[in-house]
């Protein structure tokens, strides 16, 4: 293609339209990073894009930024030449010219398009009678009343016939979980939501009907999934497999699920579903019965989750999960008849099978399609990226779609594209931005004086420990290599920190070093360090058991000369309940933690060593817990990302808090089970809150649906040759 003669003022209004678009609006370091190329360039100073001066003009980098310890400024020219793929394959479609960045290079290149349209038009399948009759009759049918089939602002976007959803609940969402489902006849949904009584719920909604309805018996509802037929939902609550009659009914348990990581109902009338944490998959009747294992993946580090069932049902979809991000798992066929699976995809997270002869999956909230031969369970072709801002957790690599037989999607936008800003806040509701650009922030933990903050930052396919030096606001990398380092924790004995690799254990590190973190807990599962007694010397943790789930542990810890010791783990809490967040109290008499006993997420204190007396603190659901050393006030979590704090006393070695109030009117990002905030020495809190961008487009209560999807994807993904 030819190189256009770009005027600068056009160019400078059409940098401006692509970054308003739905594909950059909520990606705060791309738009700055494609403004500052497009900007330089058109002004005549490309010779100066070089990776220093992008790493420090234009992502806040400081002057002793090194690319070979930093691969920042590679990592986002990768993702901008991806969303700009994705904006000319949407949004972009009938430009006439193209922004493109050629590999190995940062200065852009303006391509002409020959053969598109002005922007500002229509693109010629918009108006296609087949296009139209089809969105027709699913609108009919879904409710013209509650979806327009025509929308004229759409016509520019490239995906004509999307619509926003009010479900009608308060607060949609779930606990480690997937939270919406559609019937495999396009015509309903069942969805997660937040009812009165602090536990989350099942609701079902018609298309046809405005109401969305709560199904009975599902509190702490988790996962839903379809039968085949559409009259069943499947679920997890209270450690069991259930079902239930989408008209009503009684759920049914059908298996004991201890950690349930997805379910998929089979056309043989049984489900096959991961029931634990051991990244087993078992096969259990839909009538009841002892589940049967299909295929064992417990001795590899990468867990597989989230099955889904394949046409013929002889095979089914497996998506990894951890150690590493979800951005970098792989999606894999597995053979229900001999327990064997092979990688049809990688660098993906939960991976579906669309009847148009599709593979979906997300990467960084984006959602790629490819072409998928299920005969010869074949990928064919390369993956292309159809949509963008799609809910999905980093962590466990489920993601917030699904799509009917006949192609209707439904999936939760994302807040924020991941993306986060790490703030101090105060009482009173004021905060201040600490880092210099959002981006996946995890774990915040303050240092005992304050000084510094640690987090871990997820970039590409591992997260690392990074310390935010308050000072002059200047980042520092702490972690190198192929694991993913986690939940760092700040030793009160010297410069050291603690942090988890799940699986493997914990490890610590001296701040005096550079070297890399040492084992000082291995373990074979998942365990994530929490907090210290106030003299260091001993340290609670919970820790992943196949059978009773997550449990609270303590061990002593011994500093000898420049480094630190584990003494034997002694259990503090096990119960067929999770447990999690282990906190000591300032004086270290007492440990505040979350536990799901109750059935929904609540905060309890108990006294260390345990007397066996229990006090629960919070009211309406609650986790991740945090002492004030200030005053005798308890903050903690809540499902809807509120901080509360509770004033507590001891009376006769008894403890007792008062009702919880709201700590701040200012509210976090939504973290999932993920800590999102942690207290300060002067009684103020950090935090994890959502960018500006992303909050103004935050809507708890709201699911998007896309009508025609397969015609869409079908356009997207060229045919591959056999």
């Amino acid at each position: 293609m030819s190189q256009p003669t770009v005027d600068r003022a056009l160019g400078l209004v059409r940098l401006e339209q692509i970054l308003e678009s739905e594909v950059f609006r909520a990606a705060e370091r791309s738009r700055v990073v494609l403004r500052f190329l497009v900007t330089r360039t058109l002004e005549g100073h490309a010779d100066s894009l070089k990776e220093y001066t992008i790493a420090t003009e234009a992502l806040g980098r400081g002057e002793s930024f090194d690319a070979r310890t930093d691969p920042i400024v590679r990592a986002e020219i990768s993702r901008l030449r991806q969303r700009l793929e994705l904006y000319y394959a949407t949004a972009g479609r009938a430009d006439q010219w193209a922004i493109v960045l050629p590999k190995g290079s940062y200065v852009p290149v303006f391509e002409d398009r020959p053969g598109q349209v002005d922007a500002g038009t229509p693109v010629a399948h918009h108006g296609s009678s087949a296009w139209r009759t089809a969105t027709a009759v699913l609108a009919a049918a879904l409710g013209i009343a509650i979806w327009a089939p025509w929308r004229e602002d759409g016509a520019a976007t490239g995906l004509p016939f999307v619509q926003d959803v009010n479900l009608g609940a308060a607060t949609l969402g779930g606990e480690v979980s997937l939270e919406i489902a559609i019937a495999p006849d396009g015509l309903s949904l069942v969805f997660l939501a937040l009812a009165g009584d602090g536990n989350y719920h099942l609701y079902h909604r018609r298309f046809d009907q405005a109401p969305a309805i709560e199904m009975p018996g599902t509190a702490g509802a988790r996962i839903p999934f379809f039968s085949p037929d559409g009259q069943w939902v499947g679920f997890g609550s209270d450690g069991k497999l259930k079902k239930v009659r989408v008209d009503g009914g009684s759920p049914t348990a059908l298996a004991e699920a201890t950690n349930l990581l997805g379910a998929t109902w089979m056309p043989d009338d049984t489900i096959v579903a991961v029931l634990d944490g051991s990244s087993r998959v078992y096969r259990v009747p839909a009538n009841g019965g002892a589940p049967v294992v299909v295929a064992d993946f417990s001795q590899e580090v990468a867990k597989q989750r989230w099955p889904q069932a394949l046409p013929g049902g002889t095979h089914v979809l497996i998506s990894s999960g951890g150690p590493s991000p979800a951005d970098a798992g792989t999606i894999r066929v597995l053979s229900l008849a001999d327990g064997t699976s092979e990688v049809l995809l990688r660098n993906g997270a939960y991976g579906r099978y669309l009847r148009s002869g599709h593979l979906v999956y997300v990467n960084r909230g984006t959602l790629f399609a490819v072409r998928f031969d299920a005969k010869r369970m074949q990928v064919l072709g390369t993956p292309v990226p159809v949509l963008t801002d799609v809910s999905y957790s980093t962590t466990f690599g489920y993601a917030q779609y699904d799509v009917s037989d006949n192609g209707t999607l439904v999936y939760r936008r994302s807040t924020a594209g991941g993306l986060l800003q790490l703030q101090a806040i105060n009482p009173a509701g004021g905060g201040m931005s600490l880092a210099a650009a959002p981006a996946l922030y995890q774990f915040p933990r303050a240092a005992p004086s304050g000084r510094r903050i640690a987090l871990a930052i997820v970039d590409g396919e591992h997260s690392d420990i990074w310390t935010l030096e308050n000072e002059d606001d200047h980042l520092i990398r702490r972690t190198f290599g192929d694991r993913s380092y986690i939940a760092a924790l700040w030793s009160p004995r010297g410069p050291f920190l603690i942090s988890a690799v799940a699986p493997g254990g914990i490890f610590w590190q001296s701040l005096e070093s550079p070297a890399a973190p040492k084992p000082l807990l291995p373990t074979g599962t998942i365990a994530m360090p929490r907090s210290f007694t106030p003299d260091g010397t001993r340290l609670a943790y919970f820790e992943m058991h196949p059978q009773t789930g997550f449990d609270l542990w303590t061990v002593p810890i011994e500093r000898a000369v420049g480094e630190l010791r584990a003494g034997q783990p002694e259990v503090f809490l096990q119960t067929a309940a999770m447990e999690v967040f282990p906190t000591f109290s300032p004086d270290g008499r007492w440990i505040a933690y979350a536990s799901n006993e109750s059935g929904s997420w609540q905060v309890y204190v108990r006294a260390y060593p345990d007397t066996g007396h229990v006090t629960q603190v919070s009211k309406n659901g609650g986790r991740v817990p945090a002492w004030s050393s200030q005053d005798s006030v308890l903050l903690y979590q809540t499902d809807e990302h509120r901080i509360m704090a509770a004033r507590y006393l001891v009376v006769s070695d008894r403890f007792a808090a008062d009702t919880p109030y709201p700590f701040t009117a200012t509210q976090l990002a939504d973290t999932g089970v993920q800590p999102g905030f942690d207290i300060l020495p002067d009684g103020n809190v950090v935090g994890l809150v959502t960018t500006r961008r992303a909050a103004e487009r935050s809507d708890t209560t709201q699911a998007t649906i896309v009508l025609n999807f397969f015609a869409m994807i079908t356009a997207s993904t060229p045919q591959a040759a056999n």
